[in-house]
Parts: structure tokens; C-alpha cells; sequence
């Protein structure tokens, strides 16, 4: 049994991490306990679209290959001046999902970093791509088919970050990842999100 000093005490203490870690309950318990808990950013960055874009155009052999790409700079104009509206479209599809992509990782065994997770909403350029140095994922979400294949982009970049390595090429990469999206309990969550059609374009 506690003595009820002994409990204030524990209690400041609990209250002394929050103030000091300066973060959520729900991430707090991650920090107490040490295990990793899904909270996904998503952010705009003009300078993100821009460079994209340059690099978009400087090297577009690469993305020629690619099944959806988009080419056209006045989306960037679209999302500047809408990004509200698109980061609430990115927040509403994948929110409701989070856990159930938190828990598939775990049964897989797959590792994210544990901070500051970011997801970089995009306009132009292909479907998603991940920065393995900036711990981050990119996602575009004009022109997609729906909200479900948004979330997929992002899973299936998460899942790039979780699995990067270095020595592998293109190909090895993406075999790895396509790998993971087939086996369940990921296959079940990519079906169900592909079920419910929103046009976004």
C-alpha cells in the first residue's frame, strides 16, 4: 500500500514527465513504457512542392515507368490555396485507420521511428516516396481515385521507411514492400480502404 505522501509524490512525478517531455497522454504512456505508438503528422510545404516539381522535371525518364504521375505545376497553385481543405482530407482518411495500421506493424514486427513521424501532403509527381534521412513520407492526394488509395500511398511509403535498406535497389525495395501489403493483417486493411470511392481530383 501507498502512503498518501508516497502517492503525491508519483503523481508530481507523472506531471514533472509530461511538463518536461512536453507531449499527450497518449504519447506519454509510449515514453513510459517504451513502445511505439502510430501518431502520423500531416503537413504542407510549399518548398517541398517546388523542389519536387525541379526535380519532377529534371528527371523525368524516372517517373515515365510509374502508373500515376502528375505533371501539371498548376496543381501546386490548387493546394496552396487549398491546403486546409486537403490536409482535412488527409487527417479523415487516415485517422480512423491509424490504429489498425499501428497494430499491423506490431504483429509484423515492423519498426517506424518513434517521434515527429511527418507525412508531406503533395500535389504533383507520383503517388508517394519516403526520405529514410528525414525519418518522412510524402503522399500526394490530387487526383486519386478516392481517399482509400491515399491511405494506401501512405502505408505503403510508411512501410518503405520501416524496411529501408541502404544496399538494396528499387526493385528489392518495393518487391519487400509489396510483400508485406499481401500478407494480413495489412491485405485486409488495403481492401477495406479501397472500398469506399471519393473523387479527390
Amino acid at each position: 500500500m501507498f502512503s498518501q505522501s508516497g502517492l503525491l509524490s508519483a503523481r508530481g512525478c507523472v506531471i514533472c514527465i509530461v511538463l518536461s517531455i512536453g507531449t499527450t497522454p497518449r504519447l506519454l504512456i509510449s515514453h513510459l513504457v517504451n513502445f511505439y505508438i502510430m501518431n502520423i503528422n500531416f503537413k504542407y510545404s510549399f518548398v517541398n512542392e517546388v523542389t519536387e516539381y525541379k526535380y519532377l522535371i529534371t528527371h523525368s525518364q524516372e517517373y515515365k515507368q510509374l502508373r500515376s504521375v502528375v505533371w501539371n505545376p498548376l496543381y501546386i497553385l490548387l493546394l496552396l490555396l487549398f491546403r486546409k481543405l486537403y490536409l482535412s482530407r488527409a487527417e479523415s482518411a487516415w485517422k480512423p485507420i491509424e490504429p489498425e495500421v499501428e497494430r499491423a506493424f506490431k504483429m509484423l514486427r515492423l519498426e517506424l521511428p518513434k517521434d515527429n513521424l511527418v507525412c508531406y501532403v503533395h500535389s504533383i509527381s507520383c503517388e508517394g516516396w519516403y526520405d529514410p534521412n528525414k525519418n518522412c513520407v510524402h503522399a500526394r492526394i490530387t487526383k486519386c481515385k478516392n481517399l482509400g488509395e491515399f491511405a494506401g500511398s501512405v502505408i505503403h511509403e510508411l512501410l518503405h521507411l520501416a524496411t529501408y535498406k541502404n544496399e538494396l535497389d528499387y526493385n528489392q525495395r518495393e518487391k519487400i514492400v509489396d510483400d508485406y501489403v499481401a500478407r494480413q493483417p495489412l491485405s485486409t486493411i488495403v481492401r477495406k480502404i479501397g472500398d469506399n470511392p471519393q473523387d479527390l481530383s
